[in-house]
């Protein structure tokens, strides 16, 4: 009986243990949602190089059929919130686009 509750009182925490958050847990990998194409990135790969203006950006949204468009620079903060509706430009220092994908 005594072996009982000592195994009982050691499995408890243990169970719990799996229930917990973990620290440091990271988000979806970005590279997972670059798999779906609901923003039509796959039909930009003409802009890549090209400096994001106004009149490029509306060239964008009306090949990609997207109306949700954010751009992003290298040293810009980004939420980590996937959204495949999402396209999002990210540039380089230049102020070029290097990537376009659905996040």
């Amino acid at each position: 009986m005594r072996i009982a509750l000592t195994l009982a009182s050691l499995a408890i925490p243990a169970m719990l243990a799996g229930c917990t958050a973990r620290s440091g847990a990271q988000p979806p990998s970005p590279a997972l949602a670059t798999t779906n194409d609901a923003c039509g990135a796959s039909k930009l790969g003409a802009f890549i190089g090209v400096k994001p203006a106004t009149e490029v950006l509306a060239k964008i949204k009306a090949l990609a059929g997207t109306q949700i468009v954010r751009v992003v620079g290298p040293d810009d903060a980004m939420t980590m919130d996937v959204r495949t509706d999402r396209l999002t430009i990210t540039t380089g220092a230049d102020g070029r686009i290097t990537q376009l994908r659905c996040v």
